[in-house]
């Protein structure tokens, strides 16, 4: 019995999947660049969806395929800025004065100033103003030279 051949497809459209998810992935590249109006991308992601529905409406798949990876850069854009504003850091000035309770979490290392520097945690802390430093928040304590903190192991 002899195998079924199949009929294969053009390459254009054999790659069109992969083309598709590098403009998502390029538009997620792209907020790392530039952040403009947020409701500018979520529009231009959707216009760029119609121009594709309607190009397949009228048999140009190539063009429509052109729109959709537009639409889908779009919306990687918009994805990736809100997910940077979501996780963005808050603004600290420093230095600043801060009472609290830090957890050190590895021992003080020498710095070439003569003292040392020690990585810990905020667990309740709170800045001179008042105001409070989130919970987990990752500091770098330095310890300048001949602070007895500094010796303990």
């Amino acid at each position: 019995m002899a195998a079924a051949t199949w009929p294969s497809a053009p390459p254009a459209l054999r790659l069109a999947p992969h083309a598709l998810a590098g403009a998502f992935c390029l538009g997620l590249l792209a907020a790392l660049a530039a952040r403009p109006a947020s409701a500018v991308l979520p529009g231009g992601a959707g216009l760029a969806a119609l121009a594709a529905a309607l190009l397949v409406r009228r048999a140009r798949a190539g063009a429509a395929v052109a729109a959709l990876a537009v639409a889908l850069a779009f919306a990687g854009w918009a994805w990736g800025a809100a997910r940077i504003a979501a996780t963005a850091p808050p603004p600290l000035p420093l230095p600043e004065d801060a009472r609290g309770t830090l957890i050190v979490d590895s021992p003080p290392v020498p710095d070439p100033r003569g003292g040392a520097r020690a990585r810990a945690v905020a667990d309740d802390l709170r800045l001179a103003g008042g105001r409070p430093v989130p919970r987990g928040t990752r500091l770098l304590l330095d310890l300048g030279p001949g602070d007895p903190r500094a010796e303990r192991g």
